[in-house]
């Protein structure tokens, strides 16, 4: 099993990261079903903090937060790839 080469933490790493989930947290929200303004509702986050997530915009979420949001959506990973 080969590693992959160690990348240095930079500010584009932690955005390439951010964008990352965002698309994750953007792919579930849409397979249930829920707008933006739905998901916030149900896990008690603000629906204008949603967006900036899904767009990779939005740092510092508490994990407690994080995963409040995670458990509404369910994971964030489709159930077959659990």
């Amino acid at each position: 099993m080969s590693k992959r080469p160690f990348r240095p933490i930079t500010d584009d790493v932690v955005r390439a990261g951010h964008e990352s989930v965002g698309h994750l947290i953007r792919r579930a929200r849409i397979r249930n079903g829920w707008t933006q303004r739905d998901l916030g509702a149900l896990c008690g986050i603000d629906q204008a903090v949603i967006s900036r997530l899904e767009n990779g915009k939005q740092g510092g979420l508490s994990w407690h937060r994080f995963g409040r949001l995670v458990a509404t959506l369910g994971g964030l990973l489709p159930p077959s790839a659990r």
